[in-house]
């Protein structure tokens, strides 16, 4: 064999060793583009997933919180099955502030909004004590824990013959109750 022919057989072989090298490579580079751009869309879903994650995880922060909110408005107003309790809270807030407290009267008042959750109760009161236990009574009745609305509050002076002037107090007031569910 001539050294022509070993020159051309090294150079054929060279060429296929050539082609089939940039066959790989332009394969390879096929793949590792088609890798990366997986890679990429993977990266881009799991970074929307991780921010819906965290607006889950917000308003579930936010659902908890406002569920607490709830049960703290719900607290302000009397249950349906609340009124007795109501009225011995207020009995005992007069024995508090050293009044004698007596009820006169108690109904209901419906809200004059259409579809609202609660009704009144309308309590009439009399009270009787010194002209400061019967003015701390009225501020007692007034930071109570509950939706309450003073409609009426006067004070007047009673001279009795057999002793000191007393007070009364002549006290109406509205407390939100929740409507009873039919």
């Amino acid at each position: 064999m001539g050294l022509f022919a070993r020159t051309k057989s090294i150079l054929t072989i060279s060429l296929v060793a050539a082609l089939c090298s940039l066959s790989v490579f332009g394969f390879l580079a096929y793949r590792i583009v088609g890798i990366n751009k997986a890679t990429a869309e993977l990266s881009e879903n799991m970074a929307k997933e991780e921010k819906r994650n965290q607006q889950l995880r917000t308003l579930q922060d936010l659902l908890e919180e406002l569920g607490a909110e709830e049960a703290a408005l719900d607290g302000r107003f009397l249950s349906s099955e609340g009124l007795v309790p109501f009225i011995e809270l207020v009995e005992d807030v007069g024995r508090d502030a050293g009044v004698t407290v007596e009820v006169v009267s108690v109904g209901i008042q419906p809200e004059s909004e259409a579809g609202a959750s609660h009704e009144w109760l309308k309590v009439a009161l009399k009270a009787e004590g010194s002209w400061a236990e019967v003015f701390h009574f009225v501020r007692m009745l007034e930071t109570m824990p509950y939706a309450i609305k003073l409609d009426q509050a006067g004070i007047s002076r009673e001279q009795t013959e057999k002793g000191p002037a007393s007070w009364q107090g002549a006290i109406v007031l509205r407390a939100a109750k929740l409507k009873t569910q039919p």
